[in-house]
């Protein structure tokens, strides 16, 4: 039986050639495309890593995604502290589903923090690579 496929929409340290990337995702998932979400999000940094909370009036440049197998996505909610429940309170991240104009069929989940960051700095652009 096959495994169905998931579609992940990465924005950070899960982009291409960056580090979390090259633990988790090298050749067990394939980048679709490199997008924007709708302008509707805050991406805050930390420095090392962002947070994208789902108010605001941001679009966000992530890349879209086709994740392999059950355990590559295991991995992924495990490193953003997500059940893989929609709003299960033991997440420190949730899943969304989000749109995507060129792949409405495909089921595209983002992953977003609950609560605001205090005194992050925001990257106004969305794009982490403008860190």
């Amino acid at each position: 039986k096959e495994n169905p496929k998931a579609y992940v929409a990465v924005y950070g340290t899960l982009r291409t050639n960056r580090g979390n990337w090259t633990h988790l995702l090298k050749d067990k998932s394939e980048l679709i495309g490199i997008y924007k979400t709708e302008p509707k999000f805050t991406m805050f940094t930390n420095g090392g890593f962002p947070i994208v909370v789902d108010k605001g009036n941001t679009a966000i440049t992530y890349e879209l995604m086709e994740v392999k197998d059950p355990s590559t996505l295991e991995n992924l909610h495990r490193l953003e502290g997500c059940t893989g429940i929609p709003d299960n309170p033991r997440n420190w991240y949730d899943i969304q589903k989000i749109h995507n104009e060129e792949h409405p069929d495909k089921d595209i989940y983002m992953y977003i923090q609950h609560k605001e960051p205090v005194g992050l700095r925001i990257i106004k652009t969305g794009n982490f690579d403008n860190n």
